[in-house]
């Protein structure tokens, strides 16, 4: 008995108790101590009688089962650290067997729905009971792929009826574990998610987002046919005045004082402005409304051609222009050849004042984007003003010093944008400045 461990010997005296007693056997594990320390045993013993049925000789066979110990401890230490772990979560676990259809549900499957373990009984046929009629189909399918090996694992969203007759939104998840010699699924396991709160609240969401959008469109809408029709309406007495203002100047030429014809100038020059004005803004509202049609599309030649339309022989002459190494794009030809017009436009206007004006033209393929640029050496801007640069009527210098109606960046930002790219701009005062646009490749 010194041999055997403090805690197993009044086990182990119990048991050998036994022995003396119909049928005279007794089975014990115990620790004992060897040369190695402690390891677990387990002992079979019987008594042997004499000829007046007293013992006088026991005879035992014992195993070393420390490995097996072992393995049971660590057993119940893996399932202690699971229970915990769906506790934390609030999941729950079903365990199916597919060749009798029974499922094993946990009690936190159980509690999730409010149920218990004598409330839902017949196996798989309990659970589509619960599912939601309109969702058992898609859910069916599902797992019918996956099974069949169509998906690689199990995943879906059902709405389920709880206890108390309301459904709730389950994230159900699970796995094949076993199979037969023939490859066939026997056994399948998974968890239960209940994502009621959280299901709720993006079906919300979806739905006020698509309210928003319906608003937006039809508020964009409007705000199209008020702009095209303020536009056509401000043209007709702005004819009007320019008109009357050429006669006047004509007729009266020499009958007016000098101031008479500086103010006449004045009313001239406005008027042309304000018809700048209401044609970039009709152009702006196109933009919107334009249908895209896309092919590939070569973007050196295009930004070439556009820069020799708009461009003199003088401004050629004075000018140094280069457009290397600018990859083809994916896009609506005509409307790419509008944002080729207004960058390069921009870069000529704002260049030439400097002695030697230098534009590039240029581009180059990153990751899944193609990414263009006009960069000039022209009197640049203040990069305080990138969050507005793109803005429609946003002009970063003053009219007297360049002509333009801050609507030319706008429109290029909106043919980006309905391309599925980006624009942004670097530039600072006297050093020129550097718009860029980002496409998306094309993917055969």
């Amino acid at each position: 008995m010194p041999l055997v461990h403090p805690d197993d010997r009044e086990a182990t005296e119990n048991a050998m108790q036994d022995l003396f007693k119909p049928p005279y056997t007794c089975q014990v594990e115990q620790r004992a101590l060897t040369a190695d320390g402690w390891r677990w045993f387990e002992w079979l013993d019987s008594s042997i009688l004499d000829e007046n049925g007293n013992v006088k000789e026991i005879t035992g066979v014992g195993r070393d089962i420390t490995k097996q110990k072992e393995a049971e401890a660590e057993l119940r230490e893996n399932e202690k650290r699971w229970t915990l772990a769906l506790a934390g979560t609030g999941d729950g676990v079903w365990d199916w067997n597919l060749l009798t259809d029974d499922v094993f549900y946990s009690d936190g499957w159980l509690e999730m729905l409010g149920y218990s373990k004598n409330e839902i009984t017949g196996g798989y046929k309990s659970w589509e009971k619960l599912v939601h009629p309109n969702d058992l189909p898609n859910v069916l399918k599902i797992i019918d792929n996956y099974i069949k090996g169509n998906t690689d694992a199990y995943t879906a969203e059902y709405r389920m009826k709880a206890k108390n007759g309301k459904y709730k939104w389950i994230l159900d998840r699970g796995k094949i574990i076993e199979r037969d010699n023939k490859g066939k699924p026997v056994r399948m396991i998974g968890t239960h998610s209940d994502i009621t709160v959280s299901k709720e609240f993006s079906i919300e969401l979806e739905e006020r987002v698509a309210i928003r959008t319906k608003q937006l469109e039809v508020a964009n809408k409007e705000l199209e046919a008020f702009s095209y029709s303020v536009s056509h309406d401000l043209r007709a007495p702005l004819r009007a005045i320019s008109g009357f203002s050429e006669i006047l100047s004509e007729q009266c030429n020499d009958t007016l004082d000098q101031e008479s014809k500086r103010i006449l100038s004045i009313i001239k020059d406005n008027t042309k402005i304000m018809d700048n004005l209401i044609t970039d803004l009709l152009e702006f509202s196109r933009v919107g409304k334009a249908h895209i049609s896309k092919s590939d599309t070569d973007m050196k030649i295009l930004a070439d051609s556009v820069y020799d339309e708009i461009t003199d022989a003088t401004q050629k002459a004075k000018i140094t222009f280069s457009s290397d190494k600018i990859p083809n794009a994916f896009v609506d030809s005509k409307q790419m050849k509008q944002v080729w017009t207004n960058l390069l436009s921009n870069a000529v206007k704002f260049s030439a004042v400097k002695e030697n004006p230098e534009i590039i033209a240029g581009g180059y393929t990153e990751d899944n984007n193609n990414v263009y640029f006009v960069k000039d050496n022209g009197v640049g801007y203040n990069p305080k003003y990138n969050p507005k640069i793109f803005q429609v009527f946003q002009r970063l210098h003053k009219s007297d010093e360049f002509e333009g109606t801050g609507v030319g960046l706008a429109i290029v930002q909106r043919i980006i944008l309905r391309h599925d790219g980006r624009v942004w701009a670097e530039g600072k005062p006297g050093e020129g400045a550097c718009f860029w646009f980002s496409l998306p490749r094309k993917i055969p």
